[in-house]
């Protein structure tokens, strides 16, 4: 399964974009929200991570997120993107705001706007980023289980 992050707006504080299954048609799937993107050296847990094309896998041993088991009966790990240069244990996983993220991926069906010093970011809105993960896994999760590989890519029309 091929999934396409294309990062669609950059704020002060986020970086939001649309997350599709390439080859299903692109249909999307759910929003993201990740950190800013940094022009200069990289702030551990505060920059998005690179453009690039990643594998995907699942961790299941994740300290952060072993609740998961006990909150939802289906989950069976944390879909971890794999080999990020500078950057390690990257997840796809709910949130709200760049404050959740830590580098990492968040996912939502819905975005809110809010600003800060007049620039505008993006958050996920509160009560679709827990339905969204289930389907991302769900989808995840299926591919795995046939024995077929996961990857992302991620895209960012201003920096191609």
């Amino acid at each position: 399964m091929e999934l396409l992050l294309a990062r669609t707006d950059r704020g002060s504080e986020s970086t939001s974009g649309d997350l599709s299954v390439s080859d299903e048609g692109g249909d999307r799937v759910c929003h993201t929200v990740e950190d800013r993107i940094r022009t200069g050296p990289k702030v551990h847990g505060e920059t998005a991570i690179p453009t690039g094309r990643f594998r995907v896998g699942l961790r299941t041993d994740s300290p952060k997120f072993q609740h998961y088991y006990e909150r939802w009966d289906w989950y069976r790990g944390i879909p971890h993107i794999q080999s990020v240069p500078e950057f390690t244990w990257i997840y796809l996983h709910p949130g709200l705001d760049h404050r959740d993220s830590h580098g990492c991926v968040l996912v939502g069906f819905d975005l809110e706007e809010y600003t800060v010093s007049g620039d505008l970011n993006h958050r996920i809105r509160s009560g679709t980023t827990r339905p969204a993960f289930e389907k991302l896994c769900k989808l995840i999760y299926a591919e795995l289980d046939r024995g077929e590989e996961v990857w992302i890519t991620i895209t960012d029309p201003e920096l191609e």
